[in-house]
């Protein structure tokens, strides 16, 4: 699986709440109010500067379009760790899950087995919800062995499948850090803690 830059991910996360069709309209909107401008105007320099403001305009929008639709693209992902947490006084591995850089899913559903040389064994996975987005955790009785999961999610009328497999050197005990931080007031996707780790002792 190839590596995502995440120092990338705030215009994306940005781009990622409007559609292709909305961002080639807002810049339509604004090449034809710079046409009309240069039509109305008197001064041979207002027209250059609308003109050129006009071409920057068309060029970002088609580069907006682009990226949107590359991001539309992106798959779904599960994290390089499972981590293994006590709940209820049971031993639970937890696997980080994302569409994207967080995009909205539905309806997940999740297949899982620990594998061993002498068999495998199958267990029920559990989804927090049926509606997700950003970073969300797939929770996994612990079993021995490795871990094979499958996931599958719905995109509006797209389904989306991840598989992987995870050896003992990728399980261990630990948190993940929460996906969402409140910045001004508004929670938002932390998209570069989708699969990082708390600190050891940290409560937060």
């Amino acid at each position: 699986m190839h590596e995502r830059k995440e120092g990338s991910a705030i215009p994306q996360a940005w781009l990622e709440r409007f559609s292709a069709w909305q961002i080639a309209g807002f810049g339509s909107a604004v090449v034809v109010s710079c046409g009309l401008g240069i039509v109305m105007a008197a001064s041979v320099a207002v027209d250059a500067f609308l003109g050129g403001l006009g071409s920057l305009v068309a060029i970002g929008s088609l580069w907006a379009v682009a990226a949107q639709r590359r991001l539309a693209s992106l798959p779904l992902e599960l994290g390089d760790a499972v981590l293994l947490q006590e709940r209820d006084g049971d031993s639970v591995a937890h696997v980080r899950v994302r569409l994207g850089l967080g995009r909205v899913v539905r309806d997940p559903c999740v297949t899982a087995s620990w594998h061993t040389p002498e068999g495998e064994t199958p267990v029920e996975a559990v989804v927090p919800l049926d509606v997700l987005c950003g970073a969300w955790s797939v929770l996994v009785p612990v079993g021995d062995g490795e871990l094979d999961l499958e996931v599958v999610v719905t995109e509006g009328d797209r389904r989306w499948t991840a598989q992987r497999r995870w050896n003992q050197a990728d399980i261990r005990s630990g948190r993940f850090t929460p996906g969402f931080v409140l910045s001004r007031g508004r929670v938002r996707v932390d998209h570069g803690a989708w699969s990082s780790e708390r600190e050891a002792g940290s409560s937060h």
